[in-house]
């Protein structure tokens, strides 16, 4: 099971357009990096192992892109995971080659 935090910037929000339409990561799989594209206003990433393990987390500075270095991650399938500054969370699985 994931550990107690994961997924915990999620709140529910009405009206709003969902985030995970606005996300785009390419390439994916990736070897060296990755470039995640979105128009909702990202705050945080999170990137979790096949375990559940946060591996890596990072602060996004507001802006339409970010790119995802693996710096050493091995090869394998992990969840994503963005959070909005509205408190909303999307995953997306993302594998490293």
């Amino acid at each position: 099971s994931f550990p107690e935090g994961y997924g915990s910037c999620y709140s529910s929000v009405k009206n709003e357009k969902p985030i995970v339409s606005l996300i785009s990561i390419q390439p994916n799989p990736f070897q060296n990096s990755t470039q995640i594209t979105f128009e909702a206003e990202i705050q945080q990433l999170q990137l979790y192992n096949a375990l559940g393990v946060l591996v890596k987390e990072e602060d996004v500075v507001p802006s339409s892109t970010f790119t995802l270095e693996r710096d050493g991650l091995p090869s394998g399938v992990y969840v994503l995971q963005l959070c909005d500054e509205k408190g909303q969370s999307v995953f997306r699985k993302l594998v490293a080659n």
